[in-house]
Protein backbone atom coordinates (compact mmCIF):
# COMPACT_ATOMS: atom_id res chain seq x y z
CA UNK A 1 0.00 0.00 0.00
CA UNK A 2 1.39 3.41 -0.93
CA UNK A 3 2.13 6.12 1.62
CA UNK A 4 -0.37 8.41 -0.16
CA UNK A 5 -3.17 5.89 0.36
CA UNK A 6 -2.28 5.55 4.03
CA UNK A 7 -2.44 9.32 4.52
CA UNK A 8 -5.78 9.55 2.71
CA UNK A 9 -7.29 6.85 4.88
CA UNK A 10 -6.11 8.53 8.05
CA UNK A 11 -7.61 11.82 6.85
CA UNK A 12 -10.98 10.58 5.68
CA UNK A 13 -12.23 7.07 6.54
CA UNK A 14 -13.33 4.96 3.58
CA UNK A 15 -16.80 4.66 5.14
CA UNK A 16 -17.14 8.42 5.68
CA UNK A 17 -20.76 9.45 5.08
CA UNK A 18 -21.30 13.23 4.65
CA UNK A 19 -24.97 12.97 5.62
CA UNK A 20 -24.13 11.20 8.86
CA UNK A 21 -21.41 13.77 9.52
CA UNK A 22 -23.94 16.58 9.05
CA UNK A 23 -26.25 15.00 11.64
CA UNK A 24 -23.37 14.65 14.09
CA UNK A 25 -22.37 18.26 13.52
CA UNK A 26 -25.98 19.42 13.91
CA UNK A 27 -26.11 17.86 17.37
CA UNK A 28 -22.82 19.48 18.27
CA UNK A 29 -23.91 22.93 17.08
CA UNK A 30 -27.27 22.65 18.86
CA UNK A 31 -25.58 21.61 22.08
CA UNK A 32 -22.76 24.19 22.12
CA UNK A 33 -23.49 26.83 19.50
CA UNK A 34 -21.58 27.74 16.38
CA UNK A 35 -19.08 30.06 18.02
CA UNK A 36 -18.16 27.59 20.76
CA UNK A 37 -17.31 24.69 18.44
CA UNK A 38 -13.90 24.73 16.79
CA UNK A 39 -12.65 22.88 13.75
CA UNK A 40 -10.51 20.57 15.88
CA UNK A 41 -13.49 19.54 17.99
CA UNK A 42 -15.68 18.98 14.94
CA UNK A 43 -13.02 16.81 13.35
CA UNK A 44 -12.67 14.72 16.51
CA UNK A 45 -16.42 14.15 16.62
CA UNK A 46 -16.59 13.28 12.93
CA UNK A 47 -13.38 11.24 12.92
CA UNK A 48 -11.77 13.19 10.06
CA UNK A 49 -8.95 15.69 9.58
CA UNK A 50 -9.39 19.42 8.86
CA UNK A 51 -8.39 19.05 5.17
CA UNK A 52 -11.05 16.37 4.76
CA UNK A 53 -13.67 18.57 6.40
CA UNK A 54 -12.84 21.43 4.03
CA UNK A 55 -12.89 19.04 1.06
CA UNK A 56 -16.34 17.74 2.03
CA UNK A 57 -18.04 20.97 3.16
CA UNK A 58 -15.85 23.87 2.06
CA UNK A 59 -15.67 25.49 5.50
CA UNK A 60 -17.06 25.38 9.01
CA UNK A 61 -19.86 27.66 7.81
CA UNK A 62 -20.51 25.30 4.91
CA UNK A 63 -20.94 22.43 7.35
CA UNK A 64 -23.17 24.57 9.56
CA UNK A 65 -25.31 25.55 6.58
CA UNK A 66 -25.81 21.88 5.77
CA UNK A 67 -26.66 21.22 9.43
CA UNK A 68 -29.30 23.98 9.44
CA UNK A 69 -30.83 22.61 6.24
CA UNK A 70 -30.98 19.16 7.80
CA UNK A 71 -32.54 20.57 10.97
CA UNK A 72 -35.22 22.41 9.02
CA UNK A 73 -36.18 19.22 7.21
CA UNK A 74 -36.47 17.42 10.55
CA UNK A 75 -37.40 19.10 13.83
CA UNK A 76 -37.86 22.45 12.14
CA UNK A 77 -40.26 21.10 9.53
CA UNK A 78 -43.23 21.63 11.86
CA UNK A 79 -43.54 25.24 10.68
CA UNK A 80 -44.18 24.35 7.08
CA UNK A 81 -46.44 21.42 7.93
CA UNK A 82 -48.41 23.48 10.47
CA UNK A 83 -49.16 26.12 7.87
CA UNK A 84 -49.96 23.59 5.17
CA UNK A 85 -52.46 21.72 7.35
CA UNK A 86 -54.18 24.79 8.75
CA UNK A 87 -57.48 25.82 7.21
CA UNK A 88 -58.40 28.47 9.80
CA UNK A 89 -56.54 31.19 11.67
CA UNK A 90 -57.15 29.26 14.86
CA UNK A 91 -55.44 26.21 13.42
CA UNK A 92 -52.37 28.23 12.44
CA UNK A 93 -51.95 29.36 16.05
CA UNK A 94 -52.61 25.98 17.66
CA UNK A 95 -50.55 24.01 15.18
CA UNK A 96 -47.60 26.37 15.45
CA UNK A 97 -47.52 26.56 19.24
CA UNK A 98 -48.17 22.89 19.91
CA UNK A 99 -45.81 21.89 17.12
CA UNK A 100 -43.08 24.04 18.61
CA UNK A 101 -43.66 22.59 22.08
CA UNK A 102 -43.05 19.14 20.63
CA UNK A 103 -40.12 20.08 18.40
CA UNK A 104 -37.99 21.90 20.98
CA UNK A 105 -38.33 19.13 23.55
CA UNK A 106 -37.54 16.29 21.15
CA UNK A 107 -34.11 14.65 21.22
CA UNK A 108 -31.18 14.76 23.61
CA UNK A 109 -30.59 18.50 23.38
CA UNK A 110 -33.65 20.75 23.83
CA UNK A 111 -34.12 24.00 21.96
CA UNK A 112 -34.07 25.20 18.36
CA UNK A 113 -30.91 25.30 16.27
CA UNK A 114 -32.11 28.37 14.38
CA UNK A 115 -33.56 30.52 17.17
CA UNK A 116 -30.87 29.64 19.71
CA UNK A 117 -28.12 30.01 17.12
CA UNK A 118 -29.40 33.40 16.02
CA UNK A 119 -28.88 35.01 19.42
CA UNK A 120 -25.77 33.06 20.44
CA UNK A 121 -23.41 33.95 17.60
CA UNK A 122 -21.39 37.00 16.62
CA UNK A 123 -20.35 35.52 13.28
CA UNK A 124 -21.84 37.71 10.52
CA UNK A 125 -22.19 34.84 8.07
CA UNK A 126 -24.12 32.74 10.56
CA UNK A 127 -26.32 35.68 11.58
CA UNK A 128 -27.11 36.40 7.95
CA UNK A 129 -27.97 32.75 7.28
CA UNK A 130 -30.23 32.39 10.31
CA UNK A 131 -31.87 35.79 9.84
CA UNK A 132 -32.85 34.72 6.33
CA UNK A 133 -34.51 31.55 7.62
CA UNK A 134 -36.32 33.37 10.44
CA UNK A 135 -37.53 36.14 8.15
CA UNK A 136 -38.75 33.58 5.63
CA UNK A 137 -40.64 31.72 8.37
CA UNK A 138 -42.26 34.89 9.65
CA UNK A 139 -43.32 35.89 6.14
CA UNK A 140 -44.77 32.43 5.50
CA UNK A 141 -46.78 32.64 8.72
CA UNK A 142 -48.01 36.12 7.83
CA UNK A 143 -48.99 35.07 4.32
CA UNK A 144 -50.96 32.06 5.52
CA UNK A 145 -52.77 34.04 8.20
CA UNK A 146 -53.62 36.72 5.67
CA UNK A 147 -54.97 34.10 3.27
CA UNK A 148 -57.20 32.78 6.05
CA UNK A 149 -58.64 36.19 6.88
CA UNK A 150 -56.47 37.56 9.71
CA UNK A 151 -56.77 41.33 9.36
CA UNK A 152 -53.58 41.94 11.36
CA UNK A 153 -51.50 39.07 10.02
CA UNK A 154 -48.16 40.83 10.47
CA UNK A 155 -48.70 41.44 14.18
CA UNK A 156 -49.96 37.89 14.61
CA UNK A 157 -46.94 36.43 12.81
CA UNK A 158 -44.56 38.46 14.97
CA UNK A 159 -46.37 37.32 18.11
CA UNK A 160 -46.21 33.67 17.08
CA UNK A 161 -42.52 33.97 16.24
CA UNK A 162 -41.83 35.59 19.62
CA UNK A 163 -43.61 32.73 21.37
CA UNK A 164 -41.59 30.17 19.41
CA UNK A 165 -38.37 31.87 20.53
CA UNK A 166 -39.61 31.78 24.09
CA UNK A 167 -40.49 28.10 23.86
CA UNK A 168 -36.97 27.31 22.68
CA UNK A 169 -35.41 29.27 25.53
CA UNK A 170 -37.76 27.68 28.08
CA UNK A 171 -36.94 24.20 26.81
CA UNK A 172 -33.24 24.99 27.18
CA UNK A 173 -33.94 25.98 30.77
CA UNK A 174 -35.69 22.70 31.50
CA UNK A 175 -39.34 23.19 30.55
CA UNK A 176 -41.06 19.98 29.48
CA UNK A 177 -43.36 19.49 26.50
CA UNK A 178 -46.31 19.48 28.90
CA UNK A 179 -45.12 22.76 30.41
CA UNK A 180 -44.89 24.37 27.00
CA UNK A 181 -48.30 23.16 25.89
CA UNK A 182 -49.74 24.65 29.07
CA UNK A 183 -48.08 27.95 28.18
CA UNK A 184 -49.48 27.59 24.67
CA UNK A 185 -53.00 27.24 26.05
CA UNK A 186 -52.59 30.41 28.10
CA UNK A 187 -51.19 32.26 25.09
CA UNK A 188 -54.07 31.08 22.91
CA UNK A 189 -56.59 32.19 25.51
CA UNK A 190 -54.84 35.54 25.71
CA UNK A 191 -55.39 36.18 22.02
CA UNK A 192 -58.97 34.96 22.14
CA UNK A 193 -58.42 31.42 20.87
CA UNK A 194 -59.96 28.73 23.03
CA UNK A 195 -57.93 25.74 24.14
CA UNK A 196 -57.88 23.21 21.32
CA UNK A 197 -55.95 20.31 19.96
CA UNK A 198 -53.87 20.67 16.81
CA UNK A 199 -55.90 20.96 13.62
CA UNK A 200 -59.19 21.09 15.55
CA UNK A 201 -61.50 23.76 14.26
CA UNK A 202 -63.85 25.92 16.29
Amino acid sequence: MSQVTKVERRGRPRNFDPDTAVLQAMTLFLDRGYDNVGIAQICRELGITPPSLYAAFGSKLGLYTRAVTSYLSGNGAFIESSLRRATTVRQVWTNMLYGSAEAVTRGKTPGCLVFDGQIATVDPGVKRLLNQHVNAARQAIQDRLSELGDRDARASSLTILTLLRGFSAAARAGATQSDLKGIADLALAGVGIAKATQDQDA
